[in-house]
């Protein structure tokens, strides 16, 4: 389920140190439903000129978090030959 974009304008009055608190304390998840809900604001009309580039900075800052926590994961996989067996031979090729 992903939130709605009503649910994250409360980002937009964040300063820049409680929004990076934010992100941090947050899931994965959260944090990928809460991009998703940022995008489809910066799509909707409910944001004004003045708010958007906050917007599209908050969502770019999220994505990157979860870049981030996606690229801890692979390196962690890479140090343990097995696990990245076992993760590529579930991978099931899309053709």
């Amino acid at each position: 389920m992903t939130t709605d974009p009503a649910d994250v304008r409360w980002l937009i009055d964040l300063d820049e140190d409680a929004f990076a608190r934010a992100i941090e304390q947050r899931s994965f998840e959260d944090l990928r439903d809460t991009a998703l809900a940022l995008t489809e604001l910066i799509d909707s009309d409910a944001i004004g000129v003045d708010d958007l580039a906050t917007v599209v900075r908050r969502a770019r800052a999220i994505l990157d978090a979860c870049d981030l926590r996606l690229r801890r994961v692979e390196n962690e996989l890479d140090h343990d030959g097995t696990a990245v067996e076992e993760a590529s031979a579930e991978v099931e090729e899309p053709f």
